[in-house]
């Protein structure tokens, strides 16, 4: 069974900016990942096949590279509340000489991106080969920049795009911690991380990982599937009665239709 972290996030005690990376790693691989909004946070850590089995496991996390004061043993089921908090040393050794201009959030500041698009997060970002995930930023006019930076690095676009917001995992992408940016003729944006979990069942069927019921502010409530090896057609029936406002991997219905 999965669990869920929540909590704020604060950095020499001010909260984190938006965009900033949460990390949980267990014995020093990296499991899951989660981008700042509003000072809060939210990862999920489950036992998944090609990373380490969190049972009786300590989870650790970081912030932006940073290690966060914060850990966690890991329990099975349920949610944990625990807010994040990291504490940033300036250099010791004449700093107010030598650094005069030190801030503490300057290695927390990912490198710019120059006068490329920006990308604010993947959602969700831990998925299974095949899945389709949603890109929060500037999208539009952008291809889609799969192990950026690396020799691995690929174009996974679609030839025919959904829409501009949506890509699918690789179905070729071994499990473990992946770069993903978007990039136009201005340039490429900042990477944002995505986590591989191992293909498990009946490889290509469908299958569904997870289950989400949110309430949204109108009162009504959304259904929403982490699947795996989901193609565009797919349905969704609950009750054996087609749904109508449930979202697959982030992907709306209205765009399988």
């Amino acid at each position: 069974m999965p669990h869920q972290f929540v909590g704020t996030v604060k950095i020499n005690g001010t909260t984190a900016p938006d965009g900033t990376v949460v990390t949980a790693t267990i014995d020093g691989v990296e499991t899951a990942t989660a981008i700042v909004t509003g000072g809060n946070y939210q990862l999920k850590i489950r036992a998944a096949q090609g990373l380490p089995d969190p049972t009786g496991k300590t989870i650790k996390f970081t912030v932006d590279g940073q290690n966060a004061n914060e850990s966690q043993l890991f329990q099975a089921g349920g949610g944990t509340e625990l807010n994040l908090t990291v504490t940033l040393v300036p250099p010791d050794v004449g700093a107010k000489d030598w650094f005069p201009n030190w801030s503490p959030f300057l290695s927390q500041t990912p490198p710019s991106p120059g006068n490329g698009p920006k990308l604010s997060g993947v959602a969700p970002n831990t998925a299974y080969p095949r899945q389709l995930v949603s890109l929060k930023g500037e999208t539009a006019g952008t291809r889609v920049v799969w192990d950026v930076g690396s020799s691995r690095e690929a174009d996974v676009s679609p030839v025919a795009p959904i829409t501009k917001d949506y890509f699918q995992i690789p179905a070729g992408a071994s499990p473990g911690v992946h770069k993903v940016a978007i990039r136009n003729s201005s340039g490429t944006s900042n990477a944002v991380k995505v986590t591989v979990l191992a293909p498990s069942g009946d490889f290509p069927a469908p299958r569904i990982e997870d289950v989400v019921l949110r309430l949204q502010p109108s009162g009504k409530w959304i259904l929403m599937l982490t699947a795996a090896n989901l193609d565009a057609d797919a349905t969704v029936t609950v009750d054996s009665t087609q749904a109508d406002s449930a979202l697959i991997s982030g992907l709306p219905i209205s765009y399988m239709k």
